[in-house]
């Protein structure tokens, strides 16, 4: 039987990569240097099952550790990044609205 794992790296949400450097999604759905658990938490939120790998090296950039979050679902590849990307952006204003509010 088939396996429906995705494989999520960092650097397809990174704002400050270009498209040919591994961004995938446009830069309205992309955020500055997205954490692997941010990532993760985007992915759980969702309702998926994610599991974080912070070690690995995204291929491009393999002097830089990045990560990826592995995730187990049967949706195509490129629905899971915008959903994600989406989600990602939500949680960064949540979070940038928190530390405005503190200060």
């Amino acid at each position: 039987m088939r396996e429906h794992r995705k494989i999520l790296w960092a650097a397809y949400f990174d704002s400050t990569r270009t498209r040919k450097e591994g961004r995938h999604v446009p830069l309205k759905l992309a955020v500055p240097s997205p954490t692997v658990e941010e990532i993760a938490e985007a992915v759980e939120f969702l309702g998926y099952p994610a599991e974080v790998h912070p070690e690995k090296r995204f291929p491009a950039s393999w002097w830089a550790s990045s990560g990826y979050v592995r995730v187990d679902v049967n949706i195509p590849k490129s629905r899971l990044i915008v959903e994600v990307a989406k989600k990602l952006v939500e949680i960064r204003k949540v979070k940038s609205s928190k530390v405005a509010r503190t200060s």
